[in-house]
C-alpha cells in the first residue's frame, strides 16, 4: 500500500520538485492549492504524511493541526 501524502502547495516548481523526490511506485501524491479546503481535502483523502508551509496567509497552521489531530 502506497503512502498518502497530501501536498499544500502553489508553487509549481516545488510541486514538480517534491514528485521528483516522492516516487510515484511508493507515494501516493495529493496536491492541493494554498486557502483552498484544506482540511475537506484531509478529510476525503485521510493522508498518512501533510506538507505544508508554516506560513500561509489566512491560515493558523496551529488550529489547522489540532483540527485534524481531534478528528
Amino acid at each position: 500500500m502506497k503512502t498518502r501524502i497530501l501536498i499544500i502547495e502553489n508553487d509549481i516548481t516545488q510541486k514538480q520538485e517534491l514528485q521528483d523526490i516522492f516516487p510515484a511506485q511508493d507515494y501516493a501524491l495529493f496536491f492541493v492549492k494554498e486557502n483552498e479546503s484544506t482540511l475537506d481535502a484531509a478529510k476525503e483523502i485521510i493522508p498518512d504524511i501533510i506538507l505544508m508551509a508554516t506560513n500561509i496567509p489566512g491560515v493558523d497552521i496551529f488550529k489547522f493541526c489540532t483540527f485534524i489531530k481531534n478528528d
